[in-house]
């Protein structure tokens, strides 16, 4: 775009004259084509003389202001959390991963039925030029016993439970869920959404259509629901549930909000029939809006502070509960005191608040369990009390006389849904 330099003009603008400035026609040209580039940089086909509207420059205008915003309102769009699979505090490869175990943070792994999985942390991910984001690792699920004949009960889920608070703002508005999936097992398989009292459920389908290949799947869903039991607050809000196979108990019909607990329809694959299944997921995103944006960049800090409100540990990130690991210990010491037998307690500060008092495990530092704490005279029972979603208190008895009072001790504190 440029300002008229058409001969008669002032300062580069136009006057009446006489004598008038003189339009240029490659003046007019560029404005043509300028107004022509917004348009269809907004998505639009520009129409004929036939057809104008004298409409799609506002349209563009509105279309481009509102992914202006999207792209710049990167922050916490996403409320699923650790949808990029970077923070795994529990470990990293969970063999025989039994049903109710959380794996990665947030993410858990819900069966029944005789099928085995071992899940893990992969390098294996969409590429950046496929996907537009950078990503480190993917869940992955390996089946090493198969469950061929499904019961009427039986499934294999994984799940994320969203709190209650994250998800008010969705209550009445239209949704949309994207991830990328690769499956050695091709056909339709589901995601189920089910509300607090898993009393109001909405299944969609999607398909694999290219087996051990990364696609890309987009679920819209109105969460305009009537009755069910709800929370929105510190509770559970909504659950989401990646089906992997499903007995018939939890079939329900695909699109629609129905009464009872379903989380797949009688399209949904098994893909536990064969030990050589694999089931892949990453960049997962659950935002407001009709439409699937691109993912979300978090700080890592500001991910693993969004997984410590529900879990967190004492010990380095690497390092699994109960191992002897000294690096990061708590430590009380009273040193230069009366030769007698003695009681210690601790306070515990926790990284990030809890949604809610969790649930405290204690660890000695050298292998010894849980609950101990490592003293002077060695490793003791250990005695938590006072839990609040802030902090609590640690203690032990050491149980012979000394004049060097110790306390160490690791932790874990789970809140989860």
């Amino acid at each position: 775009m440029h300002r008229t330099e058409g001969a008669n003009n002032v300062g580069h603008l136009f006057v009446d004259g006489p004598p008038g400035t003189t339009v240029e026609e490659d003046w007019l040209n560029a404005i043509q084509e300028e107004i022509a580039y917004s348009i269809e940089q907004a998505g639009i086909t520009l129409k004929t003389a036939a057809t104008e509207t004298r409409q799609q420059l506002k349209t563009a205008i509105d279309t481009l202001a509102n992914t202006r915003i999207d792209v710049a309102d990167l922050r916490r769009k996403n409320a699923l959390i650790n949808g990029d699979f970077n923070i795994w505090q529990r470990g990293t490869s969970f063999v025989a991963i039994a049903n109710a175990d959380f794996f990665a943070d947030r993410f858990r792994y819900e069966k029944v039925g005789a099928m085995v999985h071992t899940v893990s942390r992969d390098t294996d991910v969409p590429t950046q030029i496929e996907s537009g984001h950078k990503s480190n690792y993917s869940l992955k699920l390996d089946v090493t016993t198969i469950d061929a004949a499904l019961a009427v009960g039986d499934y294999v889920l994984i799940s994320q439970n969203i709190e209650g608070y994250n998800f008010a703002p969705f209550v009445g508005n239209t949704a949309t869920l994207s991830f990328w999936v690769k499956a050695t097992k091709t056909g339709i398989y589901c995601v189920g959404f089910e509300n607090t009292g898993v009393d109001r459920s909405y299944v969609a389908e999607y398909t694999v259509n290219v087996a051990n290949t990364w696609e890309k799947k987009t679920i819209t869903i109105t969460f305009d629901y009537v009755g069910g039991t709800w929370d929105y607050t510190n509770g559970t809000g909504i659950r989401m549930r990646w089906a992997l196979a499903s007995g018939t108990t939890y079939h329900g019909v695909a699109g629609s909000w129905q009464n009872g607990n379903f989380f797949a329809t009688v399209n949904q694959v098994n893909s536990v029939d064969d030990v050589a299944n694999n089931f892949w997921l990453s960049q997962i995103q659950f935002e407001l809006g009709d439409v699937a944006t691109p993912f979300e960049y978090r700080l890592i800090g500001d991910e693993l502070a969004l997984c410590q409100r529900y879990y967190e540990k004492s010990y380095d990130s690497a390092v699994l509960p109960d191992a002897a690991d000294s690096n990061g210990i708590i430590t009380f010491e009273l040193v230069g005191v009366p030769n007698n037998d003695y009681d210690l307690y601790c306070p515990i500060s926790f990284i990030v608040q809890k949604r809610t008092g969790p649930t405290i495990n204690i660890y000695d530092g050298v292998g010894g369990g849980s609950p101990t704490v490592s003293m002077t005279g060695g490793s003791k029972a250990g005695v938590v009390a006072l839990i609040g979603d802030k902090g609590c208190r640690v203690g032990g008895e050491n149980g012979a006389a000394t004049t060097s009072w110790l306390l160490q001790f690791h932790y874990t504190a789970e809140a989860e849904l």
